[in-house]
C-alpha cells in the first residue's frame, strides 16, 4: 500500500518546491501539476501527485496521527 503525506506548499523558487509537513519542510516536485504557495498537496516519494483541500488535508493528518 502506497500512502500520500498532506502538507502545504510553504515556497516556489523555479522548479523548487518547498512543502510544509505539520512543521518539517522539505523539497518536493511537481511535474504534471501547477501549484502555488499555499496549497494544500498530498506528496509521495517527493512527488505532489494531488491538489487537495485544508480540510481533507486535515483529515488525513488525523488519520496518520501526523497533528
Amino acid at each position: 500500500m502506497c500512502i500520500a503525506i498532506p502538507g502545504r506548499v510553504s515556497e516556489i523558487a523555479g522548479k523548487r518546491i518547498i512543502v510544509d509537513f505539520s512543521g518539517r519542510k522539505s523539497p518536493a516536485e511537481s511535474h504534471f501539476l501547477k501549484v502555488k504557495k499555499g496549497d494544500w498537496v498530498l506528496v509521495f516519494g517527493s512527488n505532489i501527485v494531488e491538489k487537495t483541500t485544508e480540510k481533507r488535508a486535515k483529515e488525513i493528518q488525523k488519520t496518520l496521527s501526523l497533528r
